[in-house]
């Protein structure tokens, strides 16, 4: 699947923490964005500060050739918020960093008509849905990311939906963006990263010990979080095929630092 150069056809500030874009080409067709598209991991490449243009790898010989290092985009992994297969184009929901990072200042301060190259979409779904009982836990980060993917879910599945906001949100105004036509169990939690305390409390009221096989979960966000999160469901039963755990960002590190960390989590037991 050969990386694409997007344009900005639409910039939206959904609201004092969230800028939304939407990206379009002529090739995000019914073959390249999935119907089940919710959630899926894309790579968005974003040109180096000292370039004026972005450089693509080229397809040769079945094989992707990336330019030289000093020339070579900066990868960032998004998902999916939105697909218009009439219009050929996605929607990508960004969170507004101080300081921005690359992907950030890219969304804050892009035109329309500018350009970021595409990657994906690859296959990792956010749940499993052979599942009947379906758990999402997330912040900021994820909340496009997750109300994409509940609206593909069973029409008779049971979801309860976990979002931790930073102190002083506006919990309505989220609920209205991603959520406003969801009618599952949907709670907003004081962001205070300690889910020992904040967020385990309300898991186990779920009562998911002794019912495993019922239930898919879903953990997306903070670094810190997502791998307390994922031991203690690992510890207590979960299987690997039944949970998606991806941290997106850690407190206390800016976005380029922690993308060169963000995989250690992803392989952690």
């Amino acid at each position: 699947m050969k990386p694409l150069k997007l344009t900005v056809v639409e910039k939206i500030s959904l609201n004092q923490q969230m800028q939304r874009l939407v990206l379009a080409h002529p090739e995000l067709d019914d073959a390249r964005i999935p119907e089940d598209f919710g959630g899926l991991h894309i790579k968005l490449l974003f040109k180096q500060p000292h370039q004026s243009e972005l450089m693509l790898p080229e397809p040769i010989e079945g094989k992707l050739h990336w330019p030289p290092r000093e020339l070579k985009p900066l990868a960032r992994t998004y998902s999916i918020s939105d697909y218009n297969a009439a219009k050929n184009s996605i929607s990508v929901d960004f969170v507004k960093h101080d300081p921005a990072g690359i992907a950030s200042e890219f969304a804050s301060q892009c035109r329309i008509g500018d350009q970021v190259g595409l990657g994906g979409p690859g296959p990792m779904r956010m749940a499993n849905y052979a599942a009947s009982h379906y758990l999402f836990v997330g912040d900021l980060s994820a909340v496009a990311a997750i109300a994409a993917a509940i609206k593909h879910l069973p029409e008779k599945a049971d979801v309860t939906v976990l979002i931790e906001l930073p102190e002083q949100s506006d919990a309505n105004n989220i609920k209205q963006l991603y959520f406003a036509e969801m009618n599952h169990r949907l709670e907003f939690i004081e962001q205070r990263f300690s889910p020992e305390q904040t967020l385990l409390p309300c898991i186990e009221q779920l009562g998911i010990a002794g019912s495993h096989d019922l239930w898919s979960i879903t953990l997306a966000g903070e670094h810190h979080t997502v791998v307390s999160l994922k031991k203690y469901f690992l510890n207590n039963g979960i299987t690997k095929d039944r949970l998606y755990a991806v941290p997106y960002w850690r407190k206390d590190f800016d976005e380029e630092s922690y993308h060169e960390l963000r995989h250690e989590a992803m392989d952690a037991e």
